[in-house]
């Protein structure tokens, strides 16, 4: 019989891929009996090294033996769920006592791992605290794709939450979805040139001017409480032939409008004495202001008992002086910097439209002129 076990013990082994590396740790397991306090100390170990997850007492082993090096593992079940070492572990028991019903042992664990396992355990680890966000393809007209587009690399590359494309897989917090509701542009060409009878004189001009439009409209979707925490529609005009920038604003409009609803940016104080906003990429840019909040006290809706989020009191502002992937550095303006230090929050400070010098008063050219002029408006 111990042959067969062999036997299916090296089948399994020859089966498995190759294994990055054996890390070795000593373990203490508990139970009623020595197999059992053995059966504890080595779901320990596997659970540390190759991270499973067990919060229920475990059951049975079904593959299982003792040889002369020890005890192989490779499959368990726990409360109906089966688990594996993703490779061959070995143990060798160190120490064991047992008395009045009680076993305690202690084991040298040799546990295989693979190490692509390990990496996405590492990287899940770092993505816990994240937000998930599925993002819908937007619908409308042929713009819509870009704007879903230029949607998914702002969040991916802001990397405060983690971005799915698929709303029912397990573990979404949020859904963006939404309409391109208008994007358009519209040319008018106005042609004031006459040649004068008498002197053959050319005089006025011939002007051309565009008019573009986008309008969004969105929701975000709380899957966990089952609706829609934030809606909104989103213009953006300019006097300029140039859609496809108007595109790249919405999205920027959008993103700005939920990260500070879910995740506001943060002002952080280096020991060397810095101020840091814990953003960068194409999220923030040169030169930005933003104002800075101290955080007070939680509110919480009196009828929904729902938090409504803190009190802010304003401290200061400061201006963005150099951005890198994931931070930007900034200087104080104004405030005191010394009530900046406490984690305060950040919001970008909206700026208005310079107008265009085209609109200055000038006299009529004498010759023919043909020009287009404009200027795009953030609201």
């Amino acid at each position: 019989m111990k042959k067969g076990l062999t036997i299916l013990a090296a089948s399994l082994i020859a089966a498995m891929p190759a294994f990055a590396g054996i890390e070795s740790i000593q373990v203490i397991g508990e139970g009623p009996s020595r197999d059992a306090a053995i059966d504890a100390a080595l779901v320990s170990a596997v659970e540390q090294v190759v991270g499973v997850d067990i919060k229920s007492e475990r059951s049975s082993i079904d593959i299982y033996q003792e040889n002369e090096d020890g005890f192989e593992f490779t499959e368990a079940t726990t409360g109906g769920s089966t688990y594996s070492s993703s490779g061959n572990t070995t143990y060798r028991v160190l120490s064991e006592s047992c008395d009045s019903g009680f076993c305690k042992v202690r084991l040298q664990a040799n546990v295989e791992y693979d190490d692509d396992k390990r990496r996405q355990k590492s990287l899940k680890g770092m993505n816990g605290s994240r937000r998930t966000l599925a993002i819908e393809n937007f619908s409308g007209n042929k713009h819509a794709r870009d704007l879903t587009k230029a949607l998914e690399a702002r969040f991916v590359q802001d990397r405060l939450f983690s971005v799915v494309a698929d709303r029912s897989k397990p573990g979404v917090d949020y859904v963006l979805r939404g309409k391109v509701l208008e994007a358009n542009t519209t040319k008018k060409v106005t042609d004031t040139r006459k040649t004068l009878e008498l002197t053959g004189e050319k005089v006025g001009s011939k002007t051309t001017h565009y008019s573009s439009r986008v309008i969004v409209e969105y929701q975000m979707i709380d899957l966990i409480n089952n609706q829609i925490k934030w809606s909104e529609k989103v213009p953006t005009t300019s006097s300029r032939d140039n859609l496809s920038l108007l595109i790249d604003i919405s999205s920027r409009k959008i993103f700005d409008q939920l990260k500070d609803n879910i995740y506001p940016l943060i002002l952080l104080h280096t020991s060397d004495n810095n101020f840091v906003l814990n953003s960068g990429g194409k999220t923030v840019k040169e030169g930005e202001l933003f104002d800075i909040y101290a955080v007070g006290e939680e509110l919480f809706d009196p009828y929904t008992k729902e938090s409504l989020g803190y009190t802010e009191n304003k401290v200061g502002r400061v201006k963005v002086n150099r951005v890198q992937h994931k931070t930007a550095y900034v200087s104080v303006v104004s405030g005191d910097s010394s009530n900046m230090m406490d984690l305060p929050v950040a919001r970008r400070v909206k700026t208005s439209p310079k107008p265009s010098s085209s609109f200055s008063t000038k006299k009529a050219p004498k010759a023919p002129v043909e020009r287009t002029s404009g200027f795009i408006i953030g609201s």
